[in-house]
């Protein structure tokens, strides 16, 4: 079993996967009574890849209508668990900048990040998609694996960040009115129109958090930026 966004997930699995879900979800192993159950698709190259989209998919429309769900990667200060979000549509750099900024900033997700109404943020503690020796189908490796740094146990939203990998020469941050950032924000939401009030709630998340635009052109660029979103001020 493991937990995904808060979501107990059973997970069928034949002896010839199971070391291998194991070993990648060993971030998200619970003991608990499952939910729901994602039986693991017929063993290929992409299994492992199918695996975790489902499990992702089924914790997402378990919480829809109880949680903020956000397309994103999501990292905290594991001293102050204050957490970061980073939301960004496929190849923006989400997963990278979450294997970058993970060896110090706890992780929580590289492609789903859940926010209850209080701004808390749910954990989803997947395998991390990488592309290895630069061949395909990309590998799924956990978290523990790759040195990424513990989450702390209530994080809590401080700031969320627009991803733009554009190339642009100097890093920089622009901050977003929250009344601009809905909009944009909804584009990368799952299940928005189940949110009872779901405007009301998203911006009620977003009082007194940042959000900002980040133009960029290396991962590297994104770490002063984030440390400032979450210093003391």
């Amino acid at each position: 079993m493991v937990s995904a966004l808060g979501v107990t997930v059973g997970i069928e699995v034949g002896e010839d996967l199971a070391p291998e879900v194991r070993r990648g979800w060993s971030r998200a192993m619970v003991d608990a009574e499952p939910e729901v159950v994602v039986p693991v698709p017929e063993v290929y190259a992409g299994a492992l890849s199918q695996l975790s989209s489902e499990v992702t998919l089924a914790a997402i429309e378990r919480r829809a209508g109880s949680l903020w769900m956000l397309h994103a990667a999501g990292l905290a200060d594991p001293e102050t668990g204050r957490a970061v979000v980073l939301v960004g549509p496929s190849g923006s750099g989400k997963s990278t900048a979450a294997r970058a900024l993970g060896r110090r900033l706890g992780y929580l997700s590289d492609e789903a990040v859940g926010i209850d109404p209080a701004g808390r943020v749910v954990p989803h503690a997947k395998p991390l998609s990488v592309i290895v020796d630069g061949t395909y189908p990309k590998q799924q490796l956990s978290p523990d694996e790759l040195g990424l740094a513990v989450a702390p146990a209530d994080p809590s939203l401080r700031a969320v960040v627009l991803l733009h990998r554009d190339g642009t020469r100097e890093a920089g941050l622009t901050a977003v009115r929250r009344a601009a950032a809905l909009p944009l924000l909804a584009e990368h939401t799952s299940y928005l129109a189940r949110l009872r009030r779901p405007l009301h709630v998203v911006a009620g998340i977003l009082e007194g958090v940042d959000v900002h635009d980040a133009h960029y052109a290396e991962t590297a660029d994104l770490d002063p930026l984030v440390t400032r979103l979450l210093e003391d001020r």
